[in-house]
């Protein structure tokens, strides 16, 4: 039926050589005090991260919750928010 709904998991890890995932060390930031990681596909750095078709006219929806269990730390991501969103 089109109104059934499936929910798949998958887990994987990426290479420390992916080159669209980044960090930096509590030094390299503004505050000293916290590390960094960002990460930027463009334009074809997802497939670095996760099996993809990594091109502008293949889109995919998808669904994150993401906990952060620092005070001093915040997530952000380049989605819209949807539910409960907590700031």
């Amino acid at each position: 039926k089109s109104k059934d709904k499936i929910q798949i998991t998958i887990e994987y890890s990426t290479s420390p050589k992916a080159e669209a995932i980044q960090w930096l060390t509590p030094e390299q930031t503004v505050g000293k005090k916290l590390p960094y990681l960002f990460t930027q596909c463009q334009a074809i750095g997802a497939r670095t991260l996760l099996p993809c078709q990594d091109t502008p006219s293949a889109k995919a929806p998808y669904t994150a919750n993401i906990t952060v269990n620092n005070k001093d730390l915040v997530a952000l991501m380049s989605a819209l928010p949807d539910g409960d969103n907590k700031s």
